[in-house]
């Protein structure tokens, strides 16, 4: 990069929906850096090349394998002064350019810990942090799972969402199922980016991570249908330190057998030594990951007296986390990393946090979406701050276990009367608001 050249950033992107916002963000950007879109070559290209200076298409599919040919391609466009990494398939070609070209980057063992539930799990233990009974199964092995608690929940080692996530109450149930499962997760996750590290032996299926249920409580009160407690922390390392950007309060309306998020919200409302609790664990993430992992998204399921770790990922959150994150704190998520992937202190504010709500909105089952209802209505309130619908009349609208989104969100905030009358008015915002599918 010569003295009177812009930073050249590229941007890691497997497309989303709901990260929309995120390229927004880098079209806004422009001015200051030059940004290369860079997808894997099989995925439909569109819109989004407008929002970059350039595109550049790669092999994503086991991506260490391709590494020759994918380092070839980036010298042939032009090396990266750094990353912005938005989609976890893409962590294995972030630390692919930093062992290539030496910018900041995860080493390739906090790469696999970062995407791969069972080795996850085992670096938590390591790290004295809470998690669940858990073991790693497949079709030759199931039977490892009836040394587990019941009822269990059954989740890809490497997958995304909530996408096949499904609770069991017994080994029977699961035994007759895991096929079926096995099955699904190998075709929607055959073109990952880690899949021949996934499955070493074919004949085996894919894998699965089988762990026990940890039920969760909500710590606050709340009008929402929501008992079952968890939390997203969004945070950043850099220097040494880790900052908590935010904590989202997440909760659940029941236990399965699915799982679909349906409201976050931040600041949390959950007690102080629950938060203390929050960034000690992150921290220990962090430090063990090493100054490369500089970013974390960690889901917690809460009780009263601890925190159980779900998971965490070497990434930022979706589209809704990142709005969230930028309207109530101030704080610019994505600006943040591009300064941290580009070994520059950045400015991190904490004189503020809004209430905010952001809705997550489902068709009501799958189907073809027929209509949209009531989104005028739902913009009208006072307290109603943006949405966005991902999908258009036509499309198909899944659901759990199969879904890995939403299908439209919408942010509420008011910095006045909190959160019991945000909940109030969100509530009246989205009475009339519903998805037809035929």
């Amino acid at each position: 990069m010569t003295s009177n050249s812009k930073p050249h950033i590229y941007v890691l992107y497997s497309h989303n929906p709901s990260r929309l916002a995120h390229l927004r963000k880098i079209g806004a950007l422009r001015k200051r850096y030059r940004f290369t879109l860079v997808m894997d070559e099989k995925q439909p290209v569109d819109w989004q090349e407008k929002y970059a200076d350039s595109l550049l298409r790669l092999p994503v599919t086991d991506a260490f394998l391709n590494g020759e040919k994918i380092i070839r391609r980036v010298r042939e466009h032009g090396v990266p002064d750094g990353v912005l990494h938005l989609s976890e398939p893409c962590l294995p070609l972030w630390v692919l350019l930093g062992e290539a070209f030496g910018i900041a980057a995860p080493r390739r063992d906090a790469a696999a810990i970062g995407r791969d539930k069972y080795a996850m799990r085992l670096f938590a233990a390591d790290a004295g942090i809470p998690i669940p009974g858990f073991c790693r199964v497949t079709r030759a092995n199931l039977d490892a799972a009836q040394r587990l608690g019941f009822p269990v929940i059954a989740k890809p080692v490497i997958g995304g969402g909530s996408t096949l996530v499904k609770r069991f109450d017994s080994f029977e149930d699961l035994k007759e199922d895991f096929e079926r499962m096995q099955g699904e997760a190998g075709r929607i996750y055959a073109g990952d980016s880690q899949i021949s590290e996934t499955m070493p032996n074919t004949d085996e299926g894919y894998p699965f991570m089988i762990e026990e249920l940890i039920g969760g409580e909500t710590l606050f009160e709340t009008r929402l249908p929501a008992g079952i407690g968890e939390i997203s922390v969004e945070s950043v390392h850099e220097n040494g330190r880790t900052h908590i950007l935010a904590i989202h309060d997440k909760p659940l309306p029941g236990n399965g057998p699915y799982f679909e998020e349906f409201v976050i919200s931040t600041p949390t409302r959950m007690p102080q030594s629950h938060i203390r609790m929050a960034a000690e664990h992150v921290d220990r993430i962090h430090k063990g990951l090493g100054e490369g992992s500089f970013v974390l998204h960690t889901e917690f399921r809460t009780l009263r007296d601890r925190l159980v770790l779900l998971e965490f990922g070497i990434r930022i959150g979706g589209g809704p986390v990142y709005r969230s994150v930028l309207l109530s704190t101030g704080n610019d998520f994505l600006e943040i990393l591009i300064d941290l992937g580009l070994r520059r202190k950045p400015r991190i504010r904490k004189d503020r946090a809004i209430p905010t709500i952001t809705r997550l909105l489902f068709a009501p089952r799958p189907g073809r979406i027929r209509a949209f209802h009531g989104e005028n209505r739902m913009v009208c309130e006072p307290d109603y701050a943006e949405h966005q619908i991902y999908d258009d009349i036509g499309d198909m609208a899944y659901r759990a276990p199969l879904s890995s989104r939403c299908n439209a969100h919408v942010v509420f905030q008011n910095a006045g009367d909190g959160f019991p009358a945000l909940e109030r008015n969100m509530e009246a915002a989205l009475a009339g608001f519903s998805i037809a599918v035929e």
